[in-house]
């Protein structure tokens, strides 16, 4: 059936993102859109580096000018059809090119894995996926903004603090929120 539906491209352009397609239940995404209210987000540009069907853009405060990145093209093209008043960019987070500051906030949930994407200008130290989407959202915000993100446990609690360091140079933590594993503690 699928198979009927998409071209080979998309078939392709599928797979190849099936590894970090994340989906965010709309009460994690309501609850993280409250908090940058609440941090004086209530218009202006907010990114969401790997934005899929886009539930942080259909969720956002009216006022809010989003501009979402997603590398699947067919993905894409829903939420730009879901959401045409949003920028749908269709191409890499690593491929995205946007002047330093250029958004006042960031929201979303980063795709996560042990891999690295070259990335010359914002992940120089060839941070992993996770740690460098996070990097990179930081240096394209501008100075006051706030950037939330879901990302792995890995981000916090890796044995080196390299990623940590890296995310220092460009903004100060506020907080942090470890969200349960799903896993019992029995």
């Amino acid at each position: 059936m699928m198979r009927e539906l998409m071209t080979d491209e998309e078939i392709n352009a599928a797979r190849a993102t099936t590894l970090n397609a994340h989906y965010t239940d709309p009460r994690i995404v309501d609850v993280m859109w409250g908090a940058l209210e609440k941090a004086g987000v209530t218009s202006g540009r907010v990114l969401e580096p790997g934005s899929g069907s886009g539930t942080f853009i259909g969720r956002a405060p009216q006022g809010v000018e989003m501009v979402g990145v997603e590398l699947d093209p067919l993905t894409a093209k829903i939420s730009a059809a879901l959401y045409p008043d949003a920028q749908i960019r269709v191409e890499g987070f690593q491929h995205a090119v946007m002047p330093t500051g250029a958004v006042n906030a960031v929201i979303g949930n980063v795709p996560f894995g042990g891999f690295s994407l070259i990335d010359p200008r914002y992940n120089p130290r060839r941070l992993s996926i996770h740690n460098h989407f996070i990097s990179k959202s930081l240096q394209l915000t501008a100075p006051g903004g706030v950037v939330a993100v879901i990302s792995s446990s890995f981000t916090m609690d890796a044995a080196t603090s390299t990623a940590r360091a890296e995310f220092a140079r460009y903004g100060d933590l506020i907080g942090a929120v470890r969200l349960p594993s799903g896993r019992s503690n029995v």
